[in-house]
């Protein structure tokens, strides 16, 4: 894929049970093969939260993640944190963000 109008971004969101729940590997993965089919990655660019005594659980990225969002839900019900969804809507925001970016440069480079 030497032409770069063939690029397309990636992005990844997991959930699991567990507040880790081997959510990095999923990435990992995710990255991976977004990298062997020449993609771009669109990480999450949010610092971590709820990691200090003035933090809540309610904070977006409040499980820590850089490359994409992580979730976690209980295993005996199928909602999804507010704070791992909100954190979730942010990298979809990224990914909108970094395609109307690479769309208007590749307007202008044909132009």
């Amino acid at each position: 894929m030497d032409d770069p109008r063939l690029e397309q971004l990636a992005a990844g969101f997991t959930n699991s049970g567990s507040m880790s729940g081997d959510k990095l590997h999923t990435l990992q993965y995710l990255l991976l093969l977004a990298a062997q089919h020449g993609m771009l990655w669109v990480s999450l660019n949010l610092l971590p939260g709820w990691n200090t005594t003035t933090s809540s659980p309610q904070d977006d990225n409040r499980l820590g993640f850089y490359l994409g969002a992580g979730a976690q839900s209980c295993n005996d019900t199928a909602a999804v944190h507010d704070a791992d969804t909100n954190t979730a809507r942010h990298l979809g925001r990224r990914v909108a963000e970094h395609t109307r970016v690479h769309r208007a440069g590749l307007t202008a480079a044909t132009h």
